[in-house]
């Protein structure tokens, strides 16, 4: 894609990114918030996030145009070497290879700091979201049937999951910006091949 890179995402992506996420909250049941956050609360999310996560963008011509982050899965110590994943493309770039090249390099830094787990939790029927799921070989785990209230229905929620490092003795995941800035550009600079 002309013009298209993957970065790490500063607040000062928090505008194009409440645009992005705006459409998914109120005309969709892919995310369970009823109200789009405010840009306040993107910059707030984007540092918080980026405290311990890698939390990614694809910028093309100046704009950001999708994004992906992973968070916390469960509070508890044990499940410490687990990731639930988040992201969103702008509604008119799906389709040029944004969420592959996201994903490929979020999982990739994921592996690095030493996380064991990825999850992707998706409000069931999302069938692009599962397609790109499976083909990337993530597995279902588990449905959670009737477990989201959005739009005056009940969703099912689908977990799937993908492996990242053995299940040796792991030892605690470092932070991202404990990750060496060569090892992030080139698995930024080597995923931006699926962009189309």
């Amino acid at each position: 894609m002309e013009e298209s890179f993957l970065r790490f995402a500063t607040v000062k992506d928090a505008a194009d990114i409440a645009k992005i996420y705006k459409p998914y909250v109120e005309n969709t049941c892919i995310t369970f918030e009823y109200e789009p956050p405010a840009v306040e609360e993107f910059e707030r999310r984007i540092t918080h996030t980026l405290e311990q996560y890698p939390y990614l963008v694809c910028q093309c011509k100046e704009k950001t145009v999708g994004y992906a982050y992973g968070s916390l899965f469960r509070g508890r110590t044990a499940y410490s070497w687990d990731v639930e994943l988040s992201i969103y493309v702008a509604e008119s770039m799906h389709g040029r290879g944004i969420g592959r090249a996201l994903y490929t390099a979020l999982l990739e830094l994921l592996a690095l700091q030493q996380y064991r787990n990825a999850y992707g939790v998706i409000a069931s029927p999302n069938e692009k979201s599962e397609h790109m799921h499976r083909d990337m070989g993530f597995v279902q785990e588990a449905r959670l049937q009737n477990s989201g209230y959005k739009s005056e229905k009940w969703w099912d929620v689908v977990i799937y999951t993908k492996t990242l490092n053995p299940f040796d003795k792991p030892v605690t995941p470092i932070a991202i910006n404990a990750v060496s800035k060569e090892s992030c550009a080139q698995i930024l600079h080597s995923a931006q091949q699926y962009l189309k």
